[in-house]
Parts: structure tokens; sequence; C-alpha cells
């Protein structure tokens, strides 16, 4: 009787602790994490540390894209104006135009070169000038950055210049070209950086995906081995069920003898 006592007790606690690791596995597949050791904590935590420097970077890069892009946009249009600028200087230059003929010039040249003048001193992305120089981080640690050069656009006044005068309006020819020029040098500088900015983007994007994708490995928890050690506890479980009935049912027996 003694046996059959001490077995029904051993397959008790048996059952017990199938139950914590049912309840265990049915948890981590509920929260679809597994239950991870100080070691593979700790690793989490520094390898999500990255990823969101990552993700802040591609979000810094973003922001400065953004900006030469509107400097861009600013330099097309001021090239565009600039442009039609050379046309009226040009036609200016030309003798025998009458006075009024200048005068009209004149003034469609100087509203024009109002306009470039204010679009090179006042174009802005958040109140910041997209002209300027700036520093973006492009990386979680503290040296990953990247410095993009000012656009130098001081030559692009030309509201000075006056092409009511066959004098005047050759000079402006002159002031026009050089200002064409520094368009055209800062459209290089600005594309270039961002084809740096771009390419900056898409590494961190990169390398945020690859440490998440490690993350995911340590952390998530493999679906259908779950799955499968779940049914497996199941079994176990009602093996146990049974045989603690029949030592019950042995047990009764035993009694029933000694009555």
């Amino acid at each position: 009787m003694s046996a059959i006592t001490a077995l029904a007790s051993t397959l008790s606690s048996g059952i017990n602790d199938v139950q914590s690791k049912i309840a265990d596995v049915q948890n981590q597949l509920a929260t679809g994490k597994k239950n991870l050791n100080s070691a593979e904590s700790g690793q989490v935590t520094r390898l999500t540390t990255q990823v969101t420097g990552y993700t802040q970077a591609g979000q810094n890069i973003g922001q400065a894209s953004n900006t030469l892009d509107v400097a861009n946009t600013a330099l097309n249009s001021m090239a565009n104006l600039l442009q039609q600028m050379s046309q009226i200087a040009t036609q200016a230059s030309t003798a025998g135009l009458q006075a009024s003929d200048q005068t009209a010039l004149q003034a469609t040249f100087s509203s024009l070169a109002t306009q470039v003048e204010s679009l090179s001193t006042a174009t802005e992305l958040n109140g910041a000038d997209v002209f300027a120089a700036m520093t973006v981080q492009t990386g979680p640690v503290s040296t990953n950055t990247t410095t993009i050069a000012a656009t130098d656009v001081t030559a692009l006044d030309a509201t000075g210049e006056d092409v009511s005068t066959t004098a005047g309006a050759t000079a402006a020819i002159a002031a026009v070209k050089l200002a064409l020029d520094a368009i055209s040098t800062g459209q290089s500088g600005v594309n270039a950086s961002l084809a740096t900015l771009n390419a900056q983007g898409t590494n961190a994007a990169a390398l945020g995906t690859n440490l998440q994708n490690t993350i995911d490995s340590i952390q998530n928890v493999d679906q259908t081995g779950m799955q499968a050690e779940l049914q497996q506890l199941n079994n176990q479980q009602s093996i146990d069920y049974y045989l603690v009935s029949q030592m019950n049912t042995a047990a009764a027996a035993v009694l029933t003898i000694f009555r």
C-alpha cells in the first residue's frame, strides 16, 4: 500500500510540474517572447539601443535630405529667374531701343532680381536656413556625423544692376552669368550631399534591420516548435492523469481486501 501511495505522490508531483511547464509555454506563445536569461536580456538591451540609434539616424538623415531638397528647389527656381534676367539683359544691350522699352525692361529685370534675392535670403524649412551648413548625426555613435557645407548664394544679388542703358545691360549680363555659375556650383554641391545622405540612410536602415533580426532570433519564440512542445506536455499530462487514476483505483481495490 505504501508503494502505491508513494507512486501516486510522485505522479501528482509530476502533474504539477507538467502543468507549470504548460502554463509557461502558453505564456511564451501568447507573448511571442522567450524566457531569457540575464546574459540574453543584456544582449537584447544593448542591441535594442543600437537599433534605436539607427532609427533616429534615419530620421535625422531624412530631415537633412528634406532640407537639401528644398534648397535644390530654390536653386532651380533662381536659375529659371536668372535665365530670364539674362535674356532681358541681352535684349536691353541691343542698340536702338527706345527709352520706354529700356524702362520697361529695367522694371521686369528688377522684379526678377528681387525674387532671386528673396529666395536666396529667406528660403527656410522649419525656421532654418536651407543654405546654411549643417552637421547630421548618421549613426548611434557620437562620431557618426556628416557635415554638409553651406551653399554660397552671396553672388546671386543682382538687384543693383541697371539694364536701362546699353553699358548697364552689358554689365548685367556678366553679373547674371556669375550668378548662374554660382547656382550651378550650388546645385552640384547639394546633389552630392543628397547622394551621400541617401547612401548613409540606406546603410543605417540595413544595419538597423539586421540588428533587429538578431534581436528577434534571440527573444522571439519558435511558434512551430513551441506548439509541438505544448502538444507533448499535454500528452504527458493526459498520461499522468491516467496513471494517477489507475493508482487510485488500485489503492481502492487493496482497501476492499481488508474490509
